[in-house]
């Protein structure tokens, strides 16, 4: 059970992150002018597609770790891919229906955080991230089944994993790792 909240947990922690670093990159790159049209907070084409990018890589990241850190068999990653979606839901009808005020009319240059907070995004947007999310989740959880053998009996690395990566897949069981 423990293992199981700790992969939540992990797997949670660096999507947070990996959103705030690759979002935080992102707005570094396109300015002001790339992430807004002209003259207001409304996201623009090109910050709308990469948003969509960079959170389903976070969330893939977030579902492997989960599925690294889990037990063979855990559910952990499908309660993260969950937690995902009702947190981002729940943020979601929020946004909707708080009273924001309104951002006004942009000028010149937006810091990181203003740009964050005042930003405006359809509605369908605000809705769709966190369904994309919890399936990137799911992704990257089954991605990692297949390539660190947590599909296979017992637990054991896949076939053809190199003796470091089998050390780590029994220290990650609760071995030490070594045969002596």
């Amino acid at each position: 059970m423990g293992r199981a909240i700790l992969a939540v947990i992990g797997g949670y922690v660096l999507m947070f992150v990996a959103v705030m670093v690759l979002f935080a990159v992102a707005y570094l790159v396109l300015g002001a002018d790339g992430s807004f049209k002209e003259g207001t907070y409304d996201i623009t084409v090109l910050w709308g597609g990469m948003a969509i990018v960079l959170g389903l890589a976070a969330a893939v990241a977030g579902g492997v770790v989960a599925a690294m850190i889990a037990k063979k068999g855990s559910n952990a990653p499908k309660v993260l891919a969950g937690l995902v979606l009702v947190v981002g839901l729940v943020f979601s009808a929020i946004q909707l229906t708080s009273d924001r005020p309104d951002p006004g009319p942009r000028v010149g240059e937006v810091g990181f955080n203003d740009a964050m907070t005042k930003a405006e995004q359809p509605t369908w947007f605000t809705f769709m991230t966190p369904v994309l999310s919890a399936v990137g989740v799911l992704v990257g959880a089954g991605l990692c089944c297949g390539r660190c053998g947590k599909n296979d009996a017992g637990g054991k690395a896949a076939e053809g994993a190199s003796d470091t990566e089998a050390k780590a897949d029994a220290f990650m069981a609760g071995a030490d790792g070594d045969e002596t």
